[in-house]
């Protein structure tokens, strides 16, 4: 069975699939972990908080937005790198995409 290649701006690799199958369950867990941490912050404010971890093939603002839509947040916060310039032209925006299509208030943080 073929796997699955992966792009990102500096790397280009090619996994087989029971690889691939391992990196994203890692990468799962270690996201859950991170984004548990953060919700622990709003939680013990007495705010509820919802989150979701997606894994897969689609760009990171089009799932944050879709799974916002699907998931009827009430709000969206991301962070943003700060990009500019030319960097942000080629690359485009995760956060400024979220901001102008997720269809609900987003909170971008510096």
């Amino acid at each position: 069975m073929i796997g699955e290649q992966v792009f990102a701006p500096r790397v280009n690799v090619h996994f087989a699939v029971d690889s691939w199958e391992l990196i994203k369950k890692h990468l799962k867990e270690e996201a859950e972990e991170i984004i548990e941490r953060a919700a622990k912050i709003f939680m013990d404010k007495g705010l509820t908080v919802k989150t979701e971890v997606v894994i897969g093939p689609q760009s990171p603002a089009d799932v944050i937005c879709e799974t916002a839509e699907k998931g009827k947040y009430n709000l969206v916060i991301l962070g943003s790198r700060g990009l500019r310039g030319i960097k942000e032209a080629f690359l485009g925006s995760v956060s400024n995409k979220v901001a102008h299509h997720a269809g609900i208030n987003v909170l971008i943080v510096k």
